[in-house]
Protein backbone atom coordinates (compact mmCIF):
# COMPACT_ATOMS: atom_id res chain seq x y z
CA UNK A 1 0.00 0.00 0.00
CA UNK A 2 1.84 3.10 -0.98
CA UNK A 3 2.29 5.80 2.19
CA UNK A 4 1.30 9.17 1.64
CA UNK A 5 3.10 12.30 3.21
CA UNK A 6 3.07 12.50 7.36
CA UNK A 7 -0.60 13.70 8.51
CA UNK A 8 -1.23 15.41 11.22
CA UNK A 9 -1.94 11.70 12.91
CA UNK A 10 0.37 9.71 11.26
CA UNK A 11 0.65 8.45 8.67
CA UNK A 12 -1.98 7.56 6.63
CA UNK A 13 -2.30 5.37 3.87
CA UNK A 14 -2.75 7.72 0.77
CA UNK A 15 -6.42 6.69 -0.14
CA UNK A 16 -7.52 7.10 3.57
CA UNK A 17 -5.43 10.44 3.02
CA UNK A 18 -7.29 11.67 0.37
CA UNK A 19 -10.63 11.03 2.49
CA UNK A 20 -9.70 12.66 4.91
CA UNK A 21 -8.61 16.16 3.07
CA UNK A 22 -11.58 16.01 1.33
CA UNK A 23 -13.51 15.76 4.35
CA UNK A 24 -10.99 18.72 5.47
CA UNK A 25 -11.93 20.75 2.24
CA UNK A 26 -15.94 20.14 2.24
CA UNK A 27 -15.29 21.63 5.90
CA UNK A 28 -13.51 24.44 4.83
CA UNK A 29 -16.01 25.03 2.09
CA UNK A 30 -18.68 25.05 4.59
CA UNK A 31 -17.27 27.44 6.98
CA UNK A 32 -16.51 30.01 4.67
CA UNK A 33 -19.94 29.93 2.90
CA UNK A 34 -20.92 30.64 6.79
CA UNK A 35 -18.59 33.49 6.88
CA UNK A 36 -19.07 35.05 3.58
CA UNK A 37 -21.39 38.25 5.82
CA UNK A 38 -18.18 39.79 6.33
CA UNK A 39 -14.66 39.81 4.85
CA UNK A 40 -13.13 39.82 8.31
CA UNK A 41 -15.22 36.22 9.06
CA UNK A 42 -14.06 35.09 5.61
CA UNK A 43 -10.44 35.38 6.63
CA UNK A 44 -10.81 33.92 10.06
CA UNK A 45 -12.53 31.06 8.61
CA UNK A 46 -9.31 30.69 6.48
CA UNK A 47 -7.16 30.87 9.06
CA UNK A 48 -9.13 28.21 11.11
CA UNK A 49 -9.83 25.48 8.29
CA UNK A 50 -6.05 25.91 7.26
CA UNK A 51 -5.01 25.58 10.81
CA UNK A 52 -7.50 22.46 11.41
CA UNK A 53 -5.98 20.79 8.02
CA UNK A 54 -2.00 21.34 10.04
CA UNK A 55 -1.11 23.77 6.52
CA UNK A 56 -0.10 27.10 6.37
CA UNK A 57 -0.52 29.57 3.81
CA UNK A 58 -1.98 33.17 2.88
CA UNK A 59 -4.68 35.28 1.22
CA UNK A 60 -2.97 38.51 -0.69
CA UNK A 61 -5.43 40.78 -3.00
CA UNK A 62 -4.20 43.21 -5.50
CA UNK A 63 -4.02 46.81 -5.09
CA UNK A 64 -5.91 49.18 -6.97
CA UNK A 65 -3.25 50.14 -8.72
CA UNK A 66 -2.92 46.35 -9.71
CA UNK A 67 1.14 46.80 -9.23
CA UNK A 68 1.13 45.37 -5.89
CA UNK A 69 -0.28 42.50 -3.85
CA UNK A 70 -1.24 43.26 -0.15
CA UNK A 71 -1.58 39.99 3.09
CA UNK A 72 -4.51 40.03 3.79
CA UNK A 73 -4.55 36.43 6.22
CA UNK A 74 -1.38 34.83 7.11
CA UNK A 75 -1.47 31.53 8.71
CA UNK A 76 1.90 30.46 9.93
CA UNK A 77 2.46 27.24 12.20
CA UNK A 78 2.26 28.21 15.86
CA UNK A 79 6.09 27.56 16.38
CA UNK A 80 6.93 31.07 14.21
CA UNK A 81 4.58 32.94 15.48
CA UNK A 82 6.98 34.72 17.86
CA UNK A 83 9.61 34.73 15.43
CA UNK A 84 6.94 36.71 13.01
CA UNK A 85 5.96 38.96 16.11
CA UNK A 86 10.20 39.65 16.38
CA UNK A 87 10.62 40.33 12.80
CA UNK A 88 7.70 42.43 12.58
CA UNK A 89 9.26 44.53 15.18
CA UNK A 90 12.72 44.73 14.31
CA UNK A 91 12.13 45.67 10.55
CA UNK A 92 8.39 47.53 11.83
CA UNK A 93 6.17 45.92 9.63
CA UNK A 94 3.43 43.72 9.98
CA UNK A 95 2.96 40.33 7.98
CA UNK A 96 -1.17 41.03 7.86
CA UNK A 97 -0.87 44.77 5.28
CA UNK A 98 2.12 44.06 3.84
CA UNK A 99 2.53 45.08 0.41
CA UNK A 100 4.83 43.22 -2.09
CA UNK A 101 5.63 43.78 -5.51
CA UNK A 102 3.17 42.31 -8.52
CA UNK A 103 6.06 41.65 -11.10
CA UNK A 104 8.43 39.66 -8.78
CA UNK A 105 5.33 37.68 -7.32
CA UNK A 106 5.82 34.57 -9.57
CA UNK A 107 3.70 32.38 -7.38
CA UNK A 108 1.04 34.69 -7.32
CA UNK A 109 1.19 35.63 -11.08
CA UNK A 110 0.06 32.09 -11.49
CA UNK A 111 -3.15 32.29 -9.69
CA UNK A 112 -4.13 35.79 -11.44
CA UNK A 113 -3.28 34.23 -14.75
CA UNK A 114 -4.91 31.32 -14.07
CA UNK A 115 -7.73 32.44 -11.77
CA UNK A 116 -7.28 29.44 -9.40
CA UNK A 117 -6.04 29.29 -6.00
CA UNK A 118 -2.51 27.03 -5.87
CA UNK A 119 -1.45 24.30 -3.39
CA UNK A 120 1.76 23.54 -3.17
CA UNK A 121 3.26 21.30 -0.86
CA UNK A 122 6.85 22.88 -1.18
CA UNK A 123 6.42 26.22 -2.73
CA UNK A 124 10.57 26.87 -3.31
CA UNK A 125 9.79 25.16 -6.61
CA UNK A 126 8.42 29.07 -7.25
CA UNK A 127 11.12 30.61 -5.93
CA UNK A 128 12.89 33.43 -7.53
CA UNK A 129 16.40 32.96 -8.34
Amino acid sequence: MKRNEQSPGGTLPSSEREAQMLRALNAAVASLQKAAYSETAVYDAFGAQLQNLGLHGAISMLSEERTQLVVKALVIPKNLHKTLRAVEKLLGVKGVGYRYSRATAVIDQHVIATGESLFLANNTTFAVT
